[in-house]
């Protein structure tokens, strides 16, 4: 059994800090260098698991502390990320004292006993990568929300496979193209993804959540090891008795990242961020801990300021408190230049054009001591009620619940009571349900006439100055009608 762990600064990425890798599997490099320099000057470290043939060697940037490893049984796992049910997956193991020198260690010992359904036995946020020796399988998973990114790439004529938590760390290698994808690009500005596993480089993709990629003898395949809603089943609604563990639920989900070290809460005024900071505070008093540390950006336009909500939050809770003003956050040079300035170093173009500002936030955090910042974000999209909800309702003919959906969107929004009743019984609901049957009587009855409506839909949204050229238009023509649902 051979493991090495990484020091205690173990902090998600998206969160705090994470390190950056990529795992290089193929041929022995001989020629001494293997891949250092990936990251730039100075060289990255570089190593092999297994000096045999083929071989696992992993490059970490200069500035951080490498993944946890392990190799046993023939078999090697690069393992970087957070465990959250150790205890469990221990107890079902035989060799308990190996298994505990890292969570490496203790995903390989999982994997020995269960293969790759071990994947759905683990819990946590990580990316791995695993070589089994014993039938030349090669596996690279990313966790069940994708808290963790990983890539992968094929690079040389020896067609080595790679994988790294960084598009830009995967760039950088020798072998693999800079070339960019120009059709993503064209339909990321028409705000269209309709591949998830492509990145904006020809060469890279993505390995998307709750997904493992599998190299072998037969070639490679991508598949989903977890799905909270198979298509090809029914809808599993929460139970009115599962209601009563929310506040279990979400006093766990905050604790496990307060096990990390120190943590920040971008606390703004709004109910997601003010629920976090709370369930933190409460639960750093009830362990001992410090207590988080708020992070408050306060915006100049009146509509927008929450700095007297800010501060009474972070008072009433007895919370440390750091309040930036925005025009300081994004520096003299305004949001902006601030914005391109951040977009150039990223892989991608930049989504949320505060991010700057936040950046600024997260970097007093740290100095502060903070080794995991919270946040409220992903609360409307895991507690809201979608408006398509209306259709389902409509189908099932729940009435009451019809009216409970448009009294709750009375209460939520500032929206007059007619268009409301329109939202609800219109256009997320009858015209949903009318679209479907249509689309129905179209697939069987006049296939080319709804292939046709596709492709007028496309053009109709992709502007002329987006695809200039034939080719590209075809191009997107085609991706869209690939990606439409049946």
């Amino acid at each position: 059994m051979i493991a090495t762990d990484r020091p205690a600064r173990d902090v998600p990425s998206g969160v705090a800090a994470s390190g950056r890798w990529v795992a290089r599997f193929g041929r022995p490099d001989r020629s001494g260098e293997a891949a250092a320099g990936a990251f730039g000057s100075p060289p990255a470290t570089a190593w092999a698991l297994d000096a045999g043939r083929p071989e696992l060697r992993l490059t970490v940037d200069p500035d951080d502390a490498p993944p946890a490893w392990a190799e046993l049984q023939g078999c090697r796992l690069i393992f970087d990320g957070v465990l959250y049910n150790r205890a469990e997956l221990t107890r079902h193991l035989a060799d308990r004292a190996t298994v505990r020198s890292n969570d490496a260690a203790l995903v390989l010992g999982t994997y020995l006993r269960w293969g790759e359904a071990a994947l759905s036995r683990i819990k946590g946020i990580f990316a791995l990568v695993l070589w089994d020796g014993r039938n030349d399988t090669l596996l690279g998973a990313r966790d069940p929300l994708g808290v963790y990114p990983l890539y992968y790439a094929e690079a040389g004529a020896e067609h080595e496979v790679l994988l790294a938590t960084s598009v830009n760390g995967l760039v950088r290698q020798p072998g693999v193209g800079r070339a960019l994808n120009r059709a993503a690009l064209a339909d990321h500005l028409c705000h269209r993804w309709p591949d998830v596993g492509e990145t904006y480089y020809q060469q890279v993709r993505r390995i998307p959540p709750g997904h493992v990629l599998r190299v072998d003898r037969a070639g490679r395949r991508l598949r989903r090891y977890w799905d909270p809603a198979p298509l090809d089943a029914p809808v599993r609604w929460i139970r009115d008795e599962e209601l009563g563990r929310f506040d279990e639920l979400i006093e766990q989900a905050v604790e496990r990242f307060l096990d990390l070290g120190r943590a920040g809460v971008f606390l703004s005024g709004g109910l997601d961020s003010v629920s976090i900071a709370a369930v933190a505070a409460d639960s750093a008093r009830r362990h001992g801990r410090p207590a988080p540390h708020a992070l408050s950006l306060v915006f100049p336009d009146p509509e927008s300021n929450e700095e007297l909500t800010q501060r009474a939050v972070a008072g009433n809770l007895g919370l440390p408190q750091t309040v930036v003003r925005f025009a300081e956050a994004v520096g003299p040079q305004g949001l902006f230049a601030a914005a391109l300035e951040l977009s150039a170093s990223l892989p991608l173009p930049l989504l949320n054009f505060w991010l700057p500002g936040y950046c600024h936030l997260a970097r007093i955090g740290q100095r502060q001591g903070c080794q995991v910042i919270l946040t409220g974000g992903g609360g409307d999209e895991w507690l809201g009620v979608s408006p398509f909800y209306a259709a389902d309702l409509l189908r099932a003919g729940k009435l009451s619940g019809l009216r409970g959906l448009a009294a709750s969107a009375r209460r939520s929004y500032r929206t007059p009571r007619l268009r409301v009743l329109q939202d609800v019984l219109w256009t997320f609901g009858a015209r949903l349900l009318l679209e479907a049957a249509i689309h129905r009587l179209l697939r069987r009855a006049a296939p080319g006439v709804l292939v046709a409506r596709r492709r007028w839909h496309v053009a109709r949204l992709t502007p002329r100055w987006v695809a200039p050229d034939r080719a590209l238009r075809r191009e997107l023509d085609e991706r869209a009608l690939q990606s439409a649902p049946d």
